[in-house]
């Protein structure tokens, strides 16, 4: 298993990008579906965090006649669980130089995805604000939502992923909010277009987008959704 580079022009500055994305046995069924909407809104590599899929999925994604070299399985070999892993694996793809935009395999790609370098910034972590989340439990300023990050490798990063490495009681998306006081959170995190991350939950409380470019399915609710269009 190998990772190549995808090569991005960014004010006319060759910059090494990629994509990423991961998934175990348990979500690896999101997969197919995830990379057919990738490969339609995007010309970029998309490398495939295996945090320990099945041998039949690895191989399918490899001899798919229509992925071709725009889709790479990156080894990883790590014993946490779950999504956990996700801060080790932007570490791990964004070293050399390299800069990573990740997304959960449950997000829904359903525009020009490559448009979303525009909006990356060296040195800190490029995230939606999560308005659900921040509603939900306003203690401590806002929340940002981890299934899509624009980073390189970074001091917040490195932090996030040790933090997750050392604590594994809630969510790595917790773990990130409660490192910062809000005031801190605006030197380490910046905020990204909503169209990049609209959540299920922003449909129910009708922030929703009008063209949202990223439309993520959480939970056992947005599961379903995938699975009605998968016809699975």
């Amino acid at each position: 298993m190998e990772t190549f580079p995808s090569f991005f022009w960014f004010e006319n500055i060759m910059v090494k990008k990629s994509f990423l994305t991961g998934c175990d046995y348990n979500t690896e069924w999101q997969l197919p579906w995830f990379i057919e909407n990738f490969i339609e809104h995007s010309t970029g590599i998309l490398q495939v965090a295996d945090f320990g899929m099945t041998d039949d999925m690895i191989d399918f994604i490899e001899h798919h006649p229509r992925f071709g070299k725009q889709i790479y399985i990156l080894s990883f070999e790590n014993k946490l669980s779950g999504w956990f892993k996700k801060p080790r694996a932007i570490y791990n793809a964004t070293n050399d130089g390299f800069s990573v935009c990740w997304l959960d395999t449950d997000c829904q790609i359903d525009g020009d995805l490559d448009s979303i370098w525009e909006h990356f910034e060296s040195g800190r972590l490029g995230m939606v604000v999560d308005r659900p989340w921040t509603k939900r439990r306003p203690d401590n300023g806002e929340w940002y939502n981890s299934g899509v990050v624009l980073s390189d490798r970074n001091h917040t990063l490195t932090t996030w992923m040790r933090s997750c490495e050392e604590d594994q009681t809630e969510s790595d998306q917790y773990i990130l909010y409660h490192m910062h006081t809000p005031i801190e959170r605006l030197s380490k995190i910046y905020p990204i277009p909503h169209e990049y991350n609209t959540l299920r939950l922003d449909y129910i409380d009708n922030v929703a987008v009008d063209n949202p470019i990223i439309i993520h399915h959480t939970g056992k609710k947005g599961n379903d959704v995938i699975r009605q269009q998968m016809n699975f």
